[in-house]
């Protein structure tokens, strides 16, 4: 019932979908591990998709704030990024641009540990779109045009309510630039799809290190090496890649992960980076 309802969204089939997922829900209680939370989660979401297709806004708050911070506790990598993509395309048409961007950080964080790379192309759209109504209309043709090249690439479709955002992260580039100019962007964007991909996965790898991050870092006895170690293990990268990236050797890195570990409670790097991002610690 959870995918025939993921289908009829795709179709535009809306009263059919909410029955399947009505119905759904209910055979998914009660979750009781992880993966079963995040199906859980996903089918909510969804739910939460319908909402907002059919007008009712603070139901669909409802459902994607609850789905979120249930992502965020049982783990995980492709279900979450879909799902924190989504919302953040809502929440940008809602006008919470800084919400947004901080869902869509989320997701490009998760994008660096699952292979699934079609799946940034929802990304794309909504930072075409929060660049489109923030006045950035060079940079959103930019990615409209990589969301086009990732399309053709890998032949994937795009869901009814993407079609929206990009529909309207064009109308509002197109308006502000000059044909030639907007064409341009885009075309360039179209082209170097791999590299914009590649440069946002590299930006979100780079840790956060502000004040809230210092004063709880302070309270559980990291330091601010082991914090650039922790930024890093968040985004999913390996002890090696680690090391790399910090110029320090594979033992050391192996050492602060270690520590990372022992300070949070956590007894797997997943665990690790859950609580982290639930500390505000990156």
């Amino acid at each position: 019932r959870w995918i025939l309802a993921i289908c009829d969204i795709f179709a535009g089939r809306l009263e059919q979908a909410e029955q399947h997922l009505r119905r759904a829900l209910e055979q998914l209680q009660p979750a009781r591990t992880p993966a079963e939370f995040t199906i859980v989660a996903y089918a909510r979401s969804a739910l939460g998709v319908l909402a907002f297709l059919l007008g009712n806004r603070a139901w669909g708050i409802e459902l994607y704030d609850r789905a979120v911070s249930e992502l965020r506790s049982a783990g995980g990598a492709g279900i979450p990024m879909i799902v924190f993509t989504d919302y953040a395309g809502w929440l940008i048409v809602l006008e919470r641009y800084e919400q947004a961007r901080q869902l869509l950080h989320e997701a490009l964080v998760l994008a660096r540990r699952t292979p699934t790379s079609w799946l940034i192309g929802g990304i794309l759209i909504c930072l075409a779109l929060a660049d489109a109504v923030e006045g950035h209309a060079a940079s959103a043709a930019y990615k409209l045009g990589a969301v086009e090249g990732i399309r053709v690439n890998r032949g994937v479709s795009i869901p009814i309510h993407f079609h929206l955002r990009v529909e309207r992260a064009t109308e509002l580039a197109s308006a502000a630039l000059e044909p030639f100019a907007f064409a341009e962007a885009f075309d360039q964007g179209r082209l170097n799809a791999g590299e914009i991909v590649d440069q946002l996965l590299f930006d979100s790898a780079i840790p956060a290190y502000d004040d809230v991050s210092k004063e709880a870092a302070r309270r559980l006895g990291l330091t601010r090496r082991e914090c650039d170690v922790l930024g890093y293990l968040v985004a999913g990268l390996s002890d090696r890649e680690i090391a790399s990236n910090l110029f320090i050797s594979h033992r050391t890195a192996s050492a602060h992960v270690g520590r990372i570990l022992q300070r949070l409670g956590a007894s797997t790097r997943g665990e690790a980076a859950v609580r982290a991002v639930r500390l505000g610690l990156v």
